[in-house]
């Protein structure tokens, strides 16, 4: 059985960690998704901060971009 391997991997939290991450073949929906969850709570005390995107170069995901709070 093949994995599926998608184009785009977005992942989201604060300096100290990630607090979510998510694949899609849509770069678009990718920057949807980090839009609606900047500045949102993590837990108690921490926010949502950056949200790093990342892209499939064959062999693994590379960092392409970042979006900050």
């Amino acid at each position: 059985m093949e994995t599926k391997v998608y184009k785009y991997r977005v992942t989201i939290g604060d300096v100290n960690g990630n607090a979510n991450a998510v694949v899609t073949d849509d770069l678009a929906r990718a920057e949807r998704y980090a839009s609606a969850m900047l500045g949102r709570e993590w837990g108690e005390d921490r926010q949502i901060t950056i949200a790093t995107f990342y892209e499939w170069d064959g062999t693994g995901y590379s960092v392409t971009g970042e979006m900050e709070f």
